[in-house]
């Protein structure tokens, strides 16, 4: 069988489908719709029509389902016809092919390897090409666009950053303050030798310098499997002191509703982002920092942690991209759309001159050209316009059919927290409301399952879920079980508080170890980071049931796992409210049933520092 097969991830389970170009719509089988059942996937009743296969045979579909395909971490919807009496499970026609973007490259097929219980070809057999076909004209517009991105891509001769030479980052002190200096926690010899080497290498990248400052702030040490160290910097104490910048970020809203229609869509991602504005002189005295027997060294590139870096990079991307229509910039999401592929190339050419002139770098890996389609701020932006990423509602749309009273419970805690958006909502939900009368057998009935399904619609649908408006704060409550970690956005309108985003997710075996306060730290670190598109430069409010993060704060010798989350939490500005567990009910039911499945790294990053990131996979190996 030399037939091309793709293996797509539909909702975190791998699926192989067969690539049919003679298929003008791609379909599920039988076998595929009972997965797609099990997986919780909504299945709709449409108008009954007939579709004719190959091999003459007609088959009636009369039902069809949205897969939420994930592609590099985002989902992305497609509609699919359901045909039970089909043999194949799934039939990936034009339909699919178009909407990804996709050709199948014949000449690299190569026979199938039978796999154990699939009649299929690996993932791996065939070459899929990424892009439309395109005329000789276009071929050779795009080998040019990604020629000049691989020049910006391409390292500097001597090894060292570019920076860019529009701006310096600085930072500005309190009026009145004096230098602090921090004790650095001992450092055994055993480890110095590491330490060395990852200050040669920062030392000739030119991010660092040697200093003869007064300032100094400890170094984090963060072990790793094989017992080595990496070192982080901890500018907690600087924050403190620091002016706060009131530089806005761009309404999301607005460039949301331009990138909505665009035929074409490309984003460009800068390479280790932070390193590439400089440090202004005066500031640079102000990061420093010791290690025993190499002496004290000071950051010349900004460096991450600092509370201003992100209004400082908003800065720079609006400055490169000042006066282009259709480009917009958020922090390091940098997106181009256009109508015409004439015009998204002369777009893209605009773009990479100002990148070149303003001396910057870019990850030629992240780079997105010419897609039909782009996740971009947790909205899926296509030619059919804006929709909201399936992940926002994830946690309800899964939310597991419950078993005891006791869930009962919990399910309608999170719903009378809304109830005043659903009409007759006492109605609704009095089939639920049923089992919790005192006496009464638990026994789930076809009603309960009704109502159930139609209480998760109803709180995943306007008036109760809400377009974020983000000229109002954010509100985040989290809470954390045994069972897994929960947490919604909301934002507080004239006509009550409504929600943005559910998210939840189950524990790792290791997490199921940790003590409370610690699970509760890890819930704050995790939401945060998860509703990073809503709050990151905005000043926010974190609602928990627990006095954690306070606690986190106060620890003199904090471990490494504790410190690394301190450090990745300085860079957002929000406050901490205390809520009593018992009126904490949505994410405290959210966390007590869990549907995402905690994965290696336990919390999402969108930081493209590239040392710092190399450094916490390090870390992340000994948690």
């Amino acid at each position: 069988d030399s037939r091309p097969f793709i293996e797509i991830n539909i909702g975190g389970k791998l699926v192989i489908g067969l690539a049919d170009s003679g298929a003008q719509v791609s379909l599920a089988g039988g076998q595929l719709i009972d997965e797609l059942r099990l997986l919780n996937i909504p299945i709709r009743d449409i108008s009954e029509q007939r579709i004719q296969t190959v091999d003459g045979s007609t088959h009636p579909v009369t039902k069809e389902a949205e897969l939420p395909i994930i592609v590099d971490g985002n989902i992305v919807p497609f509609r699919i016809c359901l045909v039970p009496s089909l043999d194949q499970s799934l039939i990936l026609g034009v339909d699919f092919l178009q909407h990804f973007g996709l050709s199948i490259n014949f000449k690299n097929i190569r026979s199938p390897e039978v796999l154990p219980g699939v009649a299929c070809i690996p993932p791996q057999t065939c070459s899929l090409v990424s892009e439309r076909q395109l005329s000789p004209e276009q071929a050779q517009s795009l080998a040019d666009i990604r020629r000049r991105l691989e020049m910006l891509a391409a390292p500097s001769p001597d090894g060292t950053l570019r920076a860019t030479t529009l701006m310096e980052h600085q930072i500005n002190l309190v009026p009145g303050t004096l230098p602090i200096k921090q004790r650095q926690h001992p450092i055994s010899m055993a480890v110095r030798k590491v330490l060395h080497e990852q200050l040669d290498e920062l030392l000739k990248q030119g991010v660092v310098q040697p200093s003869e400052s007064p300032w100094c702030s400890p170094l984090v040490l963060q072990k790793k499997k094989n017992g080595t160290y990496r070192l982080c910097h901890d500018s907690r104490k600087i924050n403190e002191v620091t002016i706060k910048d009131s530089y806005p970020l761009p309404h999301i809203q607005s460039t949301l509703d331009m990138l909505s229609g665009a035929r074409y869509i490309s984003s460009i991602d800068l390479k280790s982002a932070f390193f590439q504005i400089p440090l202004a002189p005066e500031s640079r005295p102000i990061t420093a920092f010791s290690i025993p027997g190499r002496g004290l060294f000071e950051f010349t590139k900004m460096a991450f942690g600092l509370c201003n870096s992100g209004s400082s990079f908003q800065r720079l991307i609006d400055r490169v991209i000042a006066g282009l229509d259709n480009t917009f910039g958020y922090l390091d999401d940098l997106v181009m759309v256009s109508q015409t592929w004439e015009e998204h190339a002369s777009l893209l050419n605009q773009v990479i001159d100002r990148l070149e002139r303003a001396n910057l770098t870019v990850n030629l890996e992240k780079c997105e050209l010419f897609r039909s389609s782009l996740t971009f701020l947790g909205y899926v932006v296509d030619e059919q316009g804006l929709r909201a990423s399936e992940q926002k509602v994830k946690a309800i749309v899964e939310f597991p059919r419950m078993q005891s009273q006791r869930e009962v419970r919990r399910f309608l805690g999170i719903c009378n927290y809304y109830r005043r958006f659903v009409p007759n909502f006492s109605k609704v939900a009095s089939p639920l409301s049923d089992l919790l009368k005192k006496g009464k057998k638990f026994s789930w009935s076809l009603d309960c399952e009704k109502a159930f399904a139609e209480l998760k619609t109803l709180l995943t649908s306007a008036p109760v879920l809400s377009v974020p408006d983000f000229d109002l704060p954010f509100v985040i409550q989290t809470d954390a079980s045994l069972d897994g970690l929960g947490a919604v956005i909301s934002q507080k309108f004239p006509d009550g508080e409504k929600v943005i985003a559910y998210a939840s997710r189950k524990l790792s075996n290791a997490e199921r170890k940790w003590s409370v306060i610690e699970l509760e730290c890890l819930g704050i670190l995790w939401a945060v980071e998860r509703f990073r598109p809503y709050v990151e430069g905005t000043s926010f409010t974190v609602i928990t049931d627990h006095h954690s993060l306070k606690w986190l704060n106060s620890l003199k010798d904090p471990s490494p796992r504790l410190t690394r989350w301190a450090l990745r939490l300085q860079a957002y500005d929000f406050k901490i409210e205390y809520r009593k567990g018992g009126l904490n009910k949505v994410p405290d039911a959210l966390s007590r049933a869990p549907v995402e499945v905690a994965s290696v790294n336990m919390v999402p990053e969108r930081i493209t520092d590239r040392w710092y990131l190399r450094m916490l996979s390090q870390v992340n190996s000994e948690p």
